[in-house]
This record gives C-alpha cells, structure tokens and sequence, in this order.
C-alpha cells in the first residue's frame, strides 16, 4: 500500500497498469462525490477546480474506510501588525484503514513467489 500525487495522465494510469487498486475508488466509485486533495478551499487560478490528485494504492488489501484530512491553518506573527493564517500545506492528506485480504495473503504460505 501507498500514497503518491498523481499529476499526469501517465501517473493516474500506473494504479491500472499496475493492477493496484485505489480505496477511495473501492469505497467510493469512479463518480462518488468528494475526495478533493488539491485546490480546497483555496482560490484557483485559470478555472481549475479541486481535485482528487492524492491516490492511496492498494493491493491485498480492502478499505474500511477513508477520510480527507484538511490541512489546518499556521499562525504567521507579524510584529506591529496582526498575524496572518495560513494553510500548511497546499493539498490535504489521507486517512485510510485496511484490513489484510485473507484469501490473497494465506495464497503465499508455504510456497514461495515465482522467479524466486
């Protein structure tokens, strides 16, 4: 399992390439609402809207559940003037629980993976 920002085309096609899959996807569908982790609750420039860059692959493994995590505001001291807030970062993170696939995992015991 993992965490990677896809940017390109290239990027969001390696979960497929790859035959991994993504949880929030599994949990969620290709078309479920939400799951934005870029360009929240900011101001975007040349009509880009928020987006799901963020991806959590999975393999042998199943999602329970998965939450975007907002990223909290830092406190900027300005002297003589007011602190200014800002986020600290500009993407939100991921939360994710998994539980082992039995099946896939109790497929290994006792053999070893090919070409090894």
């Amino acid at each position: 399992m993992g965490d990677f920002i896809a940017i390109s085309h290239e990027d969001h096609a390696l979960l497929d390439k790859h035959e991994l899959v993504d949880a929030w996807v599994a949990l969620h569908g290709r078309t479920g609402s939400g799951g934005a982790t870029w360009g929240v609750g900011v101001e975007l420039w040349d009509g880009l809207k928020p987006g799901r860059l963020n991806k959590f692959a999975m393999s042998s493994l199943k999602a329970e559940n998965m939450q975007v995590l907002q990223p909290s505001l830092i406190k900027i001291p300005r002297p003589s003037e007011p602190p200014l807030y800002s986020p600290w970062s500009d993407h939100c993170g991921l939360w994710c629980s998994v539980v082992i696939d039995k099946v896939s995992r109790l497929g290994w015991l006792g053999r070893r993976p090919p070409n090894h």
